[in-house]
C-alpha cells in the first residue's frame, strides 16, 4: 500500500524517484517546521493574556503566523490530489479553527483549549512525518537526528509555556507541561554538547552560543531575583533562531 501511495505522489508531482525523494525531504522538514511554529503560537497566545503590551509579542506572533501559513501552503500543495489528501484534511480542519482563535485575545479559561488544539495539530503532523520518514530513511539514514533538532526547538517553546502556565496557575491539566518537557530539552541539549552533529562543525562559536543561551534560559526558570517572563520569551526566540542557524548555515559560492 505504501508503494502505491509513493507512486501516486511521484506521479502527481511529476517527479522521478530521485527528485521525489528530495522533494519529500523538503516536505518532511516543512511538516516539522510547522510543528515548531504551532508551539510558538501557543506560547505567544499565552503571553498575549498576561503581557498584551509587550513590545516583542505582536511582531513575533505575526512572524509565527506567517511561517505557519507558508508551511501549510507547502504541505497542502504536496498533498492535493494524492491519497494523503484525506489524511491531511484533519490537519487543515484544526489549523482553520486555530486561525479563528488567533483573531482576538483569549481569556485565561479559553487558553487551555487553544493549547491542546495546537497539541492535536502536532499529533496529526506527527502521523504525516512518520509516514514520510518511513519512505525516506533508506536514502537519509539519520532522519532521527533531523527530527530531534526540531523537537528541541519545539521543546524550548513548551518549556516557556510550561513556566507561564505554572506561574499563573492555569488549569490543573496544564501544570505538568514544565515537568514533562524540561527533562527532554535538557537531554537533547546535553546530547548536542556531547555529540555535535557534522553541521555544527562549521560554526563552533554558534554551538557555544546555543549552549550558553540554554544555561541562561534554564537559570531563569527558577530566578529568585525577579520575574523572568519577558526574559524567557526573548531567550526562547534566540535559542530557536540559533539552533535553526546551526543546522542551516548559508551555502558559500565560489572560492573563499
Amino acid at each position: 500500500m505504501k508503494k502505491v501511495i509513493w507512486g501516486l505522489v511521484m506521479m502527481v508531482l511529476g517527479l522521478s524517484p530521485g527528485e521525489a525523494q528530495t522533494d519529500m525531504r523538503a516536505l518532511y522538514e516543512s511538516i516539522l517546521e510547522m510543528q515548531v511554529a504551532s508551539m510558538r503560537l501557543s506560547r505567544d497566545k499565552l503571553y498575549e493574556i498576561y503581557h498584551p503590551d509587550f513590545e516583542l509579542l505582536q511582531p513575533d506572533m505575526a512572524r509565527a503566523i506567517s511561517i505557519s501559513e507558508d508551511m501549510m501552503a507547502r504541505i497542502t500543495d504536496a498533498m492535493d490530489g494524492s491519497e494523503w489528501e484525506r489524511q491531511f484534511g484533519a490537519v487543515e480542519d484544526v489549523w482553520n479553527h486555530l486561525r479563528l482563535s488567533m483573531m482576538s485575545p483569549l481569556a485565561p479559561e479559553e487558553y487551555t483549549r487553544f493549547h491542546y488544539e495546537c497539541v492535536t495539530l502536532n499529533r496529526y503532523l506527527d502521523v504525516l512525518a512518520d509516514t514520510l520518514e518511513a519512505r525516506l530513511e533508506s536514502r537519509y539514514p539519520h532522519l532521527d537526528r533531523v527530527r530531534n533538532r526540531y523537537a528541541l526547538r519545539q521543546g524550548i517553546y513548551l518549556v516557556n509555556t510550561g513556566y507561564m502556565t505554572r506561574h499563573h496557575e492555569l488549569a490543573r491539566s496544564m501544570q505538568h507541561i514544565l515537568d514533562e518537557h524540561l527533562p527532554r530539552v535538557r537531554r537533547r541539549v546535553e546530547a548536542l554538547k556531547k555529540n555535535p552533529p557534522p553541521e555544527a562543525s562549521a560554526s563552533i562559536s554558534l554551538l557555544a552560543a546555543v549552549l550558553n543561551e540554554w544555561n541562561f534560559f534554564h537559570y531563569n526558570l527558577s530566578n529568585p531575583l525577579f520575574s523572568p517572563e519577558k526574559t524567557l520569551f526573548s531567550m526562547a526566540n534566540t535559542l530557536n533562531l540559533h539552533i535553526y542557524l546551526l543546522f542551516n548555515r548559508p551555502q558559500k559560492s565560489g572560492k573563499s
